[in-house]
């Protein structure tokens, strides 16, 4: 979603991302309306008997204490919590792409997000109250109830509008949008996600000062590592790219306070590479860059038709030098491109040393360990 927003800004189009949100949304899934969406994909008939015996024939009650309600058959759902549950579901809402088109739809489960861009501003207006309109009556179709006054609005680029009116429902235009667990400013600046994985991270300064009393110093590193480092770096691969320097510092420093608690070193007599090399972590840079890599390793190796596989190969070219590597090439330089997948694949590609092309996962990453200890580490 946020590589093709920058892509769609890069190229001076506003975009309109909303998110519409769903009651219930599990609960409602109607079982013969999804046999008949199998039916049509040309799913086998026995396997679609199978699916829709596991939905039939449910039963529930509410127990507290030892007070139970009467028992209730349970008509709807595909079984909330199940593994097989997002799989239905995916298949129940898989006609979306169809419904908003010619607009993209990125959509997993009950998570769904449609981008909208135009080159005229007033325009998009319009597409997406259409867009709206054809999105809620296919909802209400298959069952589903969207409610209107929680539809999630982010507008990139153009000029501000606070809100827009969609069917006598005004909807309030906001300046960021949370997508799983991730804060997409309407600048793409990252502000706020930065903002909020500080103050996660300083959230977290009590418990190590207290904990620092009782545990030795592996057991506190092993604690930094799963609990700081995990909120620290979550979703990385995607934004740390496109930060300022100012907003990589801020990182640097709430990383390296957490660093110097652990190592007791009150008065500072370590600065930043010997608190990493005393306690045996990485520095932020480091940690990002690894994370990063392995996300692009991920994509351009799985060879799935996806838009970020696609986006990657058509931006690519073989080293006629070294087999065992392929180049990214940037197709701008402007700021906001830095959002975008392939300036993240271009900016860590080039920075992998070795060949890569046939390595396995774990050798891979071994690879890049190897490379941010090494001599020839590009993060000192």
């Amino acid at each position: 979603m946020v590589s093709k927003i920058s892509e769609h800004l890069d190229n001076k189009d506003t975009v309109i991302c909303y998110s519409a949100d769903l009651t219930a949304a599990f609960d409602l899934l109607r079982k013969e309306t999804l046999a008949e969406i199998m039916v049509s994909k040309g799913i086998s008939i026995h396997l679609i008997r199978i699916i829709f015996e596991y939905l039939s024939n449910r039963f529930g009650y509410v127990q507290i204490e030892n007070q139970r309600s009467c028992v209730r058959e349970i008509k709807l759902g595909c079984v909330q919590g199940s593994i097989l549950g997002p799989f239905l579901f995916n298949l129940y809402t898989s006609e979306l792409s169809k419904v908003v088109s010619p607009w993209q739809a990125v959509a997993y489960a009950d998570d769904a997000y449609v981008i909208i861009n135009e080159k005229d501003e007033n325009k998009i207006i319009t597409d997406f109250k259409e867009t709206m309109a054809k999105h809620e009556r296919w909802l209400t179709s298959i069952g589903m109830i969207s409610n209107r006054s929680k539809t999630e609005v982010v507008k990139f680029g153009g000029s501000e509008i606070k809100e827009i009116e969609v069917g006598g429902v005004k909807i309030k235009i906001q300046k960021s949008m949370k997508m799983l667990g991730i804060w997409v400013d309407s600048d793409l600046r990252w502000n706020t996600q930065v903002e909020k994985t500080i103050n996660k991270c300083r959230s977290l300064g009590y418990s190590f000062r207290f904990l620092n009393r009782y545990l030795t110093r592996k057991e506190m590193r092993q604690m930094f590592l799963s609990h700081f480092v995990a909120r620290l770096t979550y979703g990385g691969a995607i934004w740390y790219l496109a930060t300022n320097f100012n907003q990589k510092q801020k990182l640097r420093s709430v990383y390296f306070k957490q660093v110097r608690l652990i190592l007791r070193d009150f008065k500072k007599r370590m600065n930043r590479n010997q608190l990493a090399l005393t306690l045996g972590v990485n520095n932020t840079d480091q940690l990002f860059f690894s994370l990063t890599s392995g996300f692009i390793f991920s994509i351009l190796t799985s060879c799935f038709p996806t838009d970020l596989f696609e986006s990657l190969l058509s931006r690519s070219y073989f080293n006629e030098r070294n087999e065992g590597r392929m180049v990214i090439f940037r197709d701008s330089k402007s700021r906001i491109s830095w959002s975008n997948i392939t300036t993240s694949a271009h900016e860590v590609v080039q920075k992998w040393n070795f060949s890569w092309i046939n390595l396995s996962k774990n050798v891979f990453k071994n690879k890049i360990k190897e490379l941010c200890e090494g001599k020839d580490n590009p993060f000192k």
